[in-house]
Order: C-alpha cells, then sequence, then structure tokens
C-alpha cells in the first residue's frame, strides 16, 4: 500500500542544510546554518524528509505529530491551489519548508520567514506550535506566501522586487480551510460575514498589507474580507482566464485597479470607484446569504476523497505511524481502530455526496460500497467494488485534467 507522501531518512551529510540549529537571532539577522543537527542526549535528533523530490513542497522536521501534519496539510494545500493559483504539476527544485520546533524559533514575533533566490530557490522557515485550528492557518498562511513567491520567480520577477499582496496570502489559506472536512468553516464565514454588515473597503483589502502573520483566528475581519474578495473575482472570471491573469499583474507588481482592469476588461473597465465599492458591497452580502454549502471543485473533491481515504496507523514492527489505503485494509479490516475510522468516514462520505464534484460522484459511490464490503466482511464484493473505486477514481483525474487543458486552450 503506497502512501499518500514518501517519507525519507536523511543524514545531515547527504541534505545539505538539513536543520534548524544555530543563529536564529533576530528578523534583521542572517538566516541560520541549517546544515548543524541538533543534538538530544548525545546522540542526533531523527529528521523526516515529506515530499521529497516531488518538485512541490519539500518538508524538514523533527520526526513527530508536527512534522506529519505540515505535511499532510501540503499536501491538501498544493491539490486546493493546483487551479486557483494555477500551479504547475511540479517545479523542477520544490519550496523547501523548515518546520522549526518553538522553543527554538528565534526571529521574535514572526511565525515565518519566506526566503527567495534567482532560479526558483524559495525556502520557507516556520515556527511550530500547539496543535490548534491557529497553527493549521498560521502554517497554510506561510506555504501561500511561499508558492506566491515562488510563482513570481516563475514570472520573471526578481527576489528583491518580489511583493505578495496580504488578502491573497489569506485568501489562498481560507480557501484550503473552507474546503473538505472543515467545510463547516464556509458557513462559519458566512455567519462572520453577516453579521459585519457592510465589509471592509475594497481598496483597504487589495492593499492589506503588514498584518497577515497576526491573521490566525476565525472570524478575523481582514480575513473575513480577504476571502470575500477571493471568492468574488474568482466567480467574477466566468470559466475565463481573467483570474489568473489578474493573478499574474499582481505579482508582476501591478497596483489593484490596473491589474482589475487589464486582466477583466469590460467588466470593471471605466467602473468608477464607487461603483465598484457598490459591486463588492453587493457581492459580499451574496456570499453571506448562500445558506447551502456550495459544490466543491473538481481539484477539492479529489482530495476530499483521497483524504478520507488515507489511514495513519502504528507499525508494530518498527513502531511507527504509516500512511496507509483505508480501502484497501481487507486484513485489518476488524481492527477497533480501522473500524471507528471506517464507520465516521462512511458517515462523512454519506453527509457530503451532495457536494462532491460531478467528475468525482461516481468515485464516493464505489468509495461507500468498498467500505461496505469491507465491513460485512465478504471479499469477492471488496474486491469488485475496489476495482470500481480505482477506475472511478482515475476517470474523474481524467475528466479534470481534460476539462483544465480546454479551459486552457480556450482561454488564449
Amino acid at each position: 500500500m503506497t502512501p499518500s507522501h514518501r517519507r525519507v531518512w536523511w543524514l545531515a551529510a547527504v541534505f545539505p542544510g538539513l536543520l534548524f540549529a544555530g543563529g536564529l537571532l533576530a528578523q534583521e539577522a542572517p538566516l541560520p546554518d541549517a546544515s548543524v543537527v541538533e543534538k538530544k542526549a548525545g546522540k542526533a535528533s531523527e529528521v523526516a524528509l515529506y515530499g521529497g523530490a516531488e518538485g512541490r513542497f519539500d518538508i524538514v522536521a523533527y520526526e513527530g505529530e508536527a512534522g506529519r501534519r505540515l505535511a499532510a496539510l501540503a499536501d491538501e494545500a498544493w491539490a486546493g491551489w493546483r487551479d486557483s493559483l494555477a500551479l504547475p504539476e511540479r517545479w523542477p527544485a520544490g519550496i523547501t519548508v523548515r518546520l522549526v520546533p518553538e522553543l527554538e524559533w528565534k526571529l521574535g514575533d514572526s511565525a515565518w520567514r519566506v526566503v527567495s533566490e534567482p532560479g526558483g530557490v524559495v525556502t520557507v522557515w516556520l515556527k511550530s506550535g500547539p496543535v490548534d485550528l491557529a497553527r493549521d492557518r498560521r502554517w497554510l498562511l506561510a506555504l501561500a506566501e511561499g508558492v506566491l513567491h515562488r510563482q513570481a520567480i516563475g514570472l520573471a520577477v526578481v527576489p528583491e522586487r518580489i511583493w505578495i499582496p496580504d488578502w491573497l496570502v489569506a485568501g489562498a489559506a481560507e480557501a484550503v480551510l473552507s474546503s473538505g472536512e472543515r467545510a463547516a468553516l464556509q458557513d462559519s464565514w458566512r455567519r462572520s460575514a453577516g453579521q459585519a454588515g457592510w465589509m471592509p473597503a475594497l481598496i483597504a483589502v487589495l492593499t492589506w498589507q503588514g498584518g497577515v502573520q497576526t491573521a490566525t483566528e476565525t472570524g478575523d475581519a481582514r480575513t473575513v474580507a480577504a476571502f470575500g474578495v477571493w471568492q468574488w473575482l474568482r466567480a467574477e472570471s466566468r470559466g475565463t482566464l481573467a483570474w489568473r491573469f489578474f493573478l499574474a499583474g499582481l505579482l508582476r507588481g501591478q497596483a489593484p485597479r490596473p491589474a482589475l482592469n487589464a486582466a477583466y476588461g469590460a467588466r470593471f473597465t471605466g467602473m468608477a470607484g464607487q461603483e465598484l465599492e457598490l459591486a463588492w458591497q453587493t457581492a459580499a452580502a451574496g456570499l453571506a446569504r448562500v445558506q447551502a454549502l456550495p459544490v466543491l471543485a473538481a481539484s477539492e473533491s479529489r482530495v476530499w476523497l483521497d483524504n478520507l481515504d488515507r489511514l495513519v496507523v502504528l507499525d508494530a514492527r518498527d513502531g511507527r505511524e504509516h500512511a496507509v489505503r483505508l480501502s484497501e485494509s481487507w486484513a485489518e479490516r476488524r481492527e477497533p481502530v480501522v473500524e471507528a475510522e471506517r464507520r465516521r468516514r462512511a458517515a462523512a462520505l454519506a453527509a457530503e455526496f451532495g457536494r462532491a464534484h460531478p467528475f468525482y460522484r461516481n468515485a464516493v459511490g464505489s468509495l461507500g460500497r468498498v467500505w461496505l464490503a469491507q465491513g460485512a466482511g465478504k471479499e469477492t464484493a471488496w474486491r469488485e467494488a475496489l476495482a470500481e473505486w480505482r477506475a472511478d477514481r482515475a476517470a474523474g483525474e481524467e475528466l479534470e485534467r481534460s476539462s483544465t487543458a480546454l479551459l486552457d486552450t480556450g482561454g488564449r
């Protein structure tokens, strides 16, 4: 059974710049010499590299809950941002994310730092912390900023001139948090937006800068507004590449209004400032009034299904946790943990069936049949359902790729 991410154990000698020791002294200080592996109890601490050589996120962390959680979030974020941030299948060199234990963090009040170099080399230094939603949001904010730095370099922006709008970072992070099994946060956003009455002015959102690192609480006014603009302008693309052109303009350093006019053309060009503000406030009120949860995007449906099928289990032979596919766990089907997770996830599957994208509706049904056969102990039915699930999952992904290619071709 193949884990959803590969884990490779490295020694500092074979992976230059491995870890977090040394002089994290101050915000203006040079970054630490990461080649030194911290010593504990007289021996080097064990280090895990998640996602190595995949050309996405290369996460370097001490083995444990924090590293595994960050790896899972990175996988989810990449899938969620493939379309919305126009990510490639992979980069020649992935973004290196170095997770620093909280007690070793020496960069003051900052929660992360992104360092960009010519040639597409981007490193995110990220502080760990206690397990909670705020930590997940902070990590996603850091990953989003790293991704946007990498995209800017791909647009030939020199590292010292990269400027990433805070609202874009916040909107990207919130889009991941509001999808999949955490879709209840989308309703929380609607309540916050509705209670706000009148949202912050559009120009204030688009020029927000200097506070995204503190936007870690659900209901934060700036985050609520940023995610509202994210949803509105993506919807206004109406099947065109306007949203992608807008992002490219921002990352190249265009001011928000010229970038908006250039990307969306007649939709916003010539619209007076007060009229544009009214359009934004009307759109925000409409988004807040929507009661039914929206249908997930195709990429979100794929990630949601894969996450439901992914199970982390402890291997008694080596004392370590490994990611396995719940759908393939026939021999372990009677294990109490497996049975409990299967019941919980089957309930989630049934409850969220209507939100799955049409490309993956068949996959939702076949995955449910796999789990039903496992629970009933019917091996023949399980094998047949498993084959259907794999075929339906692959068909959904092929439809997703084909539709993206057609949209790209049509937008040229």
